[in-house]
C-alpha cells in the first residue's frame, strides 16, 4: 500500500543530472506515485475481502473482520489522497522527503500483510495455505512492481510480505521441499533486478523526454528569435535598397538629363538590376522564414530563365572582367 501527498519542497541532487532535470523528474515520479494509489487501493480491497471470504472460520472471524476494516480504513486513505492530488496543480518542487514518507507507508503496509500470515497460516490447512501464499506473495510482487519508483520501499514491501509468509509455512510445514526455499531465492533475485530495471527505465525515459521537450523549446525559441531578426533587417534594408533602385532607374532612364555616357547608363542599370537582386534575397530570407514557420503559401507561375541567366552574368561582370574571364550567356529559346 502506498499513500504520497504532493507537497513542496527541495529535491536531493543526483550526480548524472542537473539540479533542474532532478528536479523535474522527481515531479514525474511524484505523480506517478500518485496515480499507483489508484491501483494499490483497488488490490487492497479486493485482495483482503477473497481471503477474509476464503479464511473465514467462527474462531478466526473476530480477527478477519477487525484485519479487513483496516485495510479498507487504509484503502480509503489512499483513494482520499489520490483524489486530492489528482486536483492539485503540478508542484514546483518535488518534496523533500517523498521517499522516506513512501517507505514508511511500504512498511506499514507490508506489516498488515505479515500479520495475516503470523496468525492465520498456523490454523488453516493446505488449500487455505495455498490460497494465503498465492495472494500474500501475488500482492507483494504487485507491490513491489508499483513501489518501484523508490526501489528502498519496493525491497521492503516485498521483504516483509514475503519472508514471514515463506518463513511461517516452512515451520509449520515441515514436508515442504527444500526446493521451494530454493525458488524462493530466485524470485528475490528475481524481483531485485525487475524493480532495479523499473526504477531505471523510469527515470531515463523521463529525463530523456524532459531534456528533448527542454530542447525543443530551446529551438522554438531559436526559430522565433531569427524571424524577429529577419523581419527586422528586412525592414532595415529594404528602405535604403529601395532609394538606391529609384535613383538608379531615375538615372538609368535620364529623366533629368543625358548622363554624358552610355558606359555611365549601363552601370546605373548595373546598379538599378542589383539592387532588385538584393531585394529578391531579402524577399526570399523572409519566405524562407515563413515556410519554416509553415505560413507560406507556395505560388506556381512561369520563369524566363534565359533573363535569369543574363541577370547573373551583368551582375558577375565586373568581377570576371577583373579576373580576365569573359561571360557569355547562350539559352535555346524554349528558355525565354
Amino acid at each position: 500500500m502506498l499513500l504520497a501527498r504532493i507537497a513542496p519542497g527541495p529535491a536531493a541532487a543526483v550526480p548524472a543530472m542537473s539540479a533542474g532535470l532532478r528536479n523535474a523528474v522527481e515531479i514525474e515520479k511524484l505523480l506517478q506515485l500518485n496515480r499507483n494509489q489508484l491501483v494499490a487501493a483497488i488490490i487492497g480491497i479486493l485482495n483482503p475481502l477473497l481471503l477474509a471470504s476464503v479464511l473465514w472460520q467462527p474462531e478466526t472471524a473476530l480477527f478477519l473482520a477487525a484485519w479487513v476494516l483496516v485495510g479498507l480504513a487504509f484503502c480509503g486513505l489512499q483513494l482520499r489522497a489520490w483524489r486530492r492530488n489528482r486536483h492539485r496543480p503540478r508542484p514546483a518542487r518535488a518534496p523533500r522527503n517523498l521517499d522516506l514518507r513512501v517507505c514508511l507507508a511500504a512498511a506499514a503496509g507490508s506489516l498488515y500483510w505479515a500479520v495475516l500470515s503470523v496468525v492465520a497460516i498456523p490454523q488453516a490447512d493446505e488449500a487455505e495455505v495455498l490460497a494465503v501464499v498465492i495472494v500474500v506473495c501475488g500482492t507483494g510482487v504487485g507491490g513491489a512492481v508499483l513501489l518501484s519508483l523508490v526501489p528502498l520501499a519496493a525491497a521492503i514491501y516485498f521483504a516483509i510480505t514475503f519472508v514471514p509468509t515463506i518463513a511461517i509455512v516452512l515451520a509449520h510445514m515441515p514436508e515442504t521441499p527444500w526446493l521451494l526455499a530454493l525458488l524462493i531465492v530466485n524470485l528475490f533475485v528475481f524481483m531485485t533486478v525487475t524493480v532495479q530495471r523499473l526504477h531505471q527505465v523510469f527515470f531515463t525515459n523521463w529525463a530523456n523526454a524532459i531534456e528533448t521537450s527542454r530542447l525543443a523549446e530551446e529551438a522554438r525559441a531559436a526559430e522565433r528569435t531569427k524571424a524577429e531578426f529577419v523581419a527586422n533587417m528586412s525592414h532595415e534594408l529594404r528602405t535604403p535598397l529601395n532609394a538606391i533602385n529609384g535613383f538608379s532607374e531615375a538615372m538609368a532612364a535620364q529623366l533629368f538629363g543625358d548622363l554624358g555616357s552610355d558606359r555611365y547608363r549601363t552601370y546605373a542599370q548595373d546598379i538599378q538590376a542589383s539592387g532588385h537582386h538584393l531585394l529578391e534575397i531579402i524577399n526570399d530570407l523572409i519566405d524562407i522564414s515563413r515556410i519554416e514557420a509553415g505560413r507560406y503559401d507556395l505560388q506556381k507561375a512561369d520563369v524566363p530563365v534565359a533573363d535569369v541567366l543574363e541577370q547573373g552574368r551583368s551582375l558577375a561582370f565586373q568581377a570576371a572582367r577583373a579576373a580576365g574571364v569573359e561571360l557569355r550567356v547562350r539559352a535555346p529559346d524554349a528558355l525565354s
